[in-house]
């Protein structure tokens, strides 16, 4: 009577044996599963970012190469720094003269008597107003002497000598203009130098000798007039203090002629070269 009762018994022990193996074996297997879905979804937002990244630099189109003419027009074309057209000239101006004096010396020589060799010792003084307007003082002292072609026709024509007229001296004040300002590669050396033109008023002595005959003794005749004074200097810079100046020194004034009588217009040019100080 007792065997139904323990195969009862036997059968509810075995539903429960089961349960607790469900029991224990449920939260270890849903652990690892919930540990294997937790490292997946931190890889997979590891590599999103990468993959981003690979798809941006992928969809990145390569920048276009400039047409030809749009890198000359960008080279070249500077128009769009002066839309109002003010702007002429753009220059790096390394030494600067506004508003400071400069003293001269220079010697040169006369490049227009046909008869007579004259040199000339030259200083003047200089203030500029701007980097292109200066004023300018001068004067200037000449040695005279025979040149070949006078002293040959002194040999073959004693007695009939030709029209002479020497100059002395002269003195003036011009005003200056600097239209340019430039630079020279000279022996892979920068020089800096302005490029000048001048103009203005002053006296020129001079002398004519009234003997015309070689053998006699000469009759020097001195005379002053009224010049105007042109030319054109280019000043190179060496340093901020000193430079080396070209002239070419022109002058024009009316006297008389061989007849003692007419006026007439007489011109003379000088060159010179000197240095020249800033303060």
């Amino acid at each position: 009577m007792l065997r139904p009762y323990l195969r009862t018994i036997r059968g509810v022990v075995a539903v429960l044996g089961l349960s607790a193996s469900a029991l224990m074996v449920t939260p270890r297997e849903s652990f690892a599963e919930e540990s294997t879905a937790r490292n997946a979804a931190q890889m997979e937002a590891a590599a999103r970012p990468a993959m981003q990244t690979e798809a941006t630099i992928g969809s990145r189109a390569p920048a276009a190469a400039p047409a030809r003419d749009d890198v000359s027009d960008n080279e070249y074309n500077f128009s769009w720094l002066d839309p109002d057209k003010k702007v002429y000239v753009l220059q790096n101006r390394k030494y600067r003269k506004a508003r400071k004096f400069g003293i001269f010396l220079s010697g040169g020589v006369n490049l227009t008597n046909p008869f007579k060799t004259e040199f000339a010792g030259l200083p003047r003084a200089a203030f500029w107003f701007s980097e292109q307007i200066g004023i300018e003082l001068f004067y200037a002292r000449l040695s005279n002497s025979d040149n070949d072609t006078f002293s040959a026709l002194k040999k073959v024509s004693a007695s009939a000598l030709p029209f002479v007229r020497e100059h002395r001296d002269y003195y003036g004040a011009v005003l200056s203009w600097v239209p340019w300002y430039s630079k020279l590669n000279f022996f892979n050396r920068i020089l800096y130098f302005d490029w000048s033109l001048n103009g203005g008023v002053g006296q020129v002595k001079t002398a004519v000798d009234q003997n015309n005959k070689a053998a006699g003794p000469v009759n020097y005749q001195e005379e002053a007039f009224t010049a105007f004074f042109f030319g054109t200097a280019q000043n190179f810079f060496l340093s901020r203090d000193w430079s080396v100046r070209l002239d070419l020194v022109g002058m024009a004034y009316r006297a008389k002629g061989a007849d003692n009588a007419t006026l007439r217009t007489f011109t003379n040019f000088d060159f010179t070269a000197g240095v020249g100080y800033l303060f």
